[in-house]
């Protein structure tokens, strides 16, 4: 009997603890929906029916380096350095200015030698410049290239991280495939041992070994659901689904 009292006071223990993170989730559920504490919250779909949408498909296992979101600035930084070249490349260029003047006079002298329309050209052309646009230029080449050899860079640490992202996903989904067994196995034993424990064929060591099995399945079964979670946001966000939706 003592034995079992401690049982007891450790479950009811158990049972209070986890109607704490309950609600410690459904606050922070709550900060993130973005409405008050007094919400009342209600789920409206089964975990085991969410799950099946979060499965991969093998057709969704398709990626590019553009995709990305880090890829697609380098990619738009590539085409400012080219742009930056250009700019270097027009101070070689002469440059053609103009002028047009109009001048009216109201009260004018009877004899005035001051034209009334002004017009000119001016023309520069660079010759010399101590090398400085040259430099410019190589500059820019030196950065273009640098650029290139970053895109390049990334875009194969991309596809290997993907190729990793893609295992661990699989990994996670057959885990959870896996526990999701062994949760309705555990199930079943419980309730075998159950039955015989009330026609007193078991003791009931047996019985709370049982349900702590089962009680295990279950929690294992849930961080199963968080790891494929996880491995599909990390695949999303790589290939830049996250943020399409």
């Amino acid at each position: 009997m003592d034995q079992l009292s401690v049982q007891v006071n450790s479950l009811d223990n158990a049972v209070k603890s986890a109607e704490r993170q309950l609600e410690m989730a459904k606050n922070l559920l709550r900060v993130q929906l973005g409405v008050t504490a007094e919400t009342e919250l209600n789920l409206t779909e089964k975990l085991s029916d969410f799950m099946a949408d979060q499965l991969p498909d093998a057709l969704e296992f398709s990626f590019t380096p553009g995709q990305n979101i880090d890829y697609q600035l380098l990619e738009v930084q590539e085409d400012i350095t080219e742009k930056q070249i250009n700019m270097q490349k027009a101070a070689y260029l002469p440059t053609i200015s103009g002028y047009y003047n109009f001048t009216k006079k109201i009260l004018k002298p009877a004899f005035d030698m001051s034209p009334a329309h002004m017009f000119g050209f001016q023309m520069n052309i660079p010759v010399f410049s101590s090398g400085e646009r040259r430099s410019k230029v190589r500059q820019a080449k030196i950065e273009l290239e640098t650029t290139r050899n970053n895109k390049a860079l990334v875009e194969e640490q991309l596809s290997i991280q993907y190729k990793q992202l893609q295992f661990n996903l699989k990994s996670a989904v057959e885990s959870y495939q896996n526990q999701k067994k062994n949760v309705g196995v555990s199930r079943e034993v419980y309730q075998n041992l159950k039955r015989k424990y009330e026609q007193g064929m078991i003791s009931s060591l047996e019985l709370t070994t049982a349900d702590s099995n089962y009680l295990k399945a279950e929690s294992d079964y849930l961080m199963s659901v968080l790891e494929v979670l996880q491995a599909r946001n990390e695949l999303n966000t790589l290939t830049g689904k996250l943020l399409n939706n």
